[in-house]
């Protein structure tokens, strides 16, 4: 909502207009003709794609529709993109935990449909892979979208034979899931647990321990866009420009040193 705002606002600052079109309709396994019928109705200089599909992604490129994605690429589409570095973020995340001494740890998510998602599991993988030779173990977790499907797969990974001591977890909300679930089941934040959340939301803030999380610019990024989207306006550039942002991790109180 903060990058929309500040979008919205560069953009009338030119002349521009900023647009809302949405519905299932474009989520579908073939959204092409949909999005053919919505791109000859709407007279639009450049597109901007929010959590878009791989099909989405692809029809715009095939068809030269002029647009930038924000978000990452999936595999095989070369388009202008503005994104969060999920890759390095993760990585960062599981670094960040091994060299707290963590040695068993995991990264909670959903089944990635975004490529942003599927960015973040490369990473936090490659993050313990640095540590094996110190006797890391890490895995990524699928769980449901709902907070039951959350809550069931905590219980299960955390009752297990080996239990991780760190959680790295996707979502905002989920976070509010685990830490609850957590806090049930008796085990003390970071005492017991180490938690950090790849994704930033104010509510956070409000928690204690203050969750440890990755912040990024909304100013930043809606400025990255509007100046991909002005230039996609005027011409064609032969080289998609695609730029990523490394928030910055702020520590917060809910990561510590595993207990004994």
């Amino acid at each position: 909502a903060l990058w929309v705002d500040e979008l919205r606002g560069l953009l009338s600052e030119t002349g521009g207009v900023l647009r809302f079109v949405h519905g299932p309709q474009f989520f579908r396994s073939n959204p092409s003709p949909a999005l053919q019928r919505l791109v000859s109705q709407e007279r639009c200089g450049c597109w901007i794609l929010v959590r878009s599909t791989k099909a989405i992604q692809l029809w715009f490129a095939r068809n030269r529709v002029p647009c930038v994605i924000a978000g990452s690429c999936h595999q095989g589409v070369d388009l202008p993109s503005v994104d969060l570095d999920y890759r390095a973020m993760c990585r960062h995340a599981a670094t960040t935990l091994l060299q707290l001494s963590h040695r068993r740890i995991a990264f909670l998510t959903q089944v990635a449909d975004a490529a942003g998602d599927l960015h973040s599991e490369t990473g936090f993988m490659e993050g313990v892979q640095g540590f094996l030779h110190a006797g890391a173990e890490g895995r990524v977790v699928h769980h449901g979208a709902e907070r039951q499907g959350v809550a069931q797969c905590v219980r299960r990974l955390m009752q297990g034979a080996r239990p991780p001591t760190a959680l790295l977890i996707n979502q905002s909300y989920h976070y509010l899931t685990v830490f609850s679930v957590l806090v049930q089941m008796g085990r003390r934040i970071p005492q017991d647990v180490s938690l950090i959340c790849r994704d930033e939301d104010r509510f956070l803030a409000f928690l204690d321990p203050e969750p440890a999380r990755y912040v990024e610019d909304p100013h930043q990024f809606a400025r990255r866009l509007a100046r991909i989207a002005a230039m996609l306006i005027r011409e064609r550039p032969a080289k998609p420009p695609q730029m990523q942002i490394m928030p910055r991790l702020l520590r917060g109180s809910s990561i510590a040193r595993p207990a004994g």
